[in-house]
């Protein structure tokens, strides 16, 4: 199993973010309209992560997991992930043109996003990471870079296509835009901290429901 290092996952971000190519294609056109995925319908989008499944059927993530709910969320006063069940990813629109079995890996994407910021309370963190905020100051923002930059860890990890890799990146460069395009705060020690240690928690969780590990720890 190949291991994954947390800088060199950030530094490509920024390289995307800064590119005048990766800008065009996300917000004029779309992602890879030549992409070698080929469109399925609903029925034949068979991706699945069993280990994750069985976490959610299973109850054995550290919170309750809903997979009836109208968008993604993360309630900390309920203390519930909540996400869409598959089908409706099965119909899902966005931006970008989604082939092949791209609708379940969003599904899975999204999921790890929302329960990075459930381990909000069963990890030692960062002071920043335990100021919390309001709804887009820094410290907000900063949390929805941690949550959406550890989904794309493991996104990687899971070899995810390019096209679902590349919404993460520009999720977080929206909310680097929040924070006036600072890329830096990418590169910051404590983030990269957070980054990995949310990353290796859901990993071992993942690596729980296996009989041996399937993913390696993050560095």
């Amino acid at each position: 199993m190949r291991q994954m290092k947390i800088s060199e996952v950030m530094n490509e971000v920024i390289s995307t973010i800064k590119s005048d190519k990766f800008r065009s294609s996300y917000y004029q056109q779309g992602f890879d309209s030549n992409n070698e995925y080929k469109r399925l319908p609903a029925s034949e989008q068979t991706f699945c992560i069993k280990a994750v499944d069985d976490m959610i059927a299973n109850s054995t993530w550290i919170c309750p997991i809903n997979t009836t709910a109208t968008s993604p969320s993360f309630n900390p006063y309920k203390n519930i992930v909540s996400i869409p069940c598959k089908d409706r990813y099965s119909n899902k629109m966005d931006i970008m043109t989604m082939f092949g079995d791209e609708h379940m890996q969003s599904f899975y994407c999204d999921l790890f996003h929302e329960m990075t910021h459930s381990t909000k309370k069963v990890e030692k963190w960062s002071k920043q990471r335990k100021a919390g905020g309001k709804f887009g100051d820094r410290d907000y923002a900063r949390e929805e870079l941690l949550a959406e930059s550890t989904a794309l860890v493991i996104s990687k990890l899971f070899d995810f296509s390019p096209s679902i890799q590349k919404s993460s990146i520009a999720y977080i460069g929206g909310w680097l835009n929040a924070l006036k395009g600072d890329t830096a705060i990418l590169l910051d020690k404590e983030l990269q901290d957070d980054i990995r240690k949310a990353a290796n928690f859901i990993i071992n969780r993942i690596n729980l429901q296996c009989t041996k590990p399937i993913l390696p720890k993050v560095m």
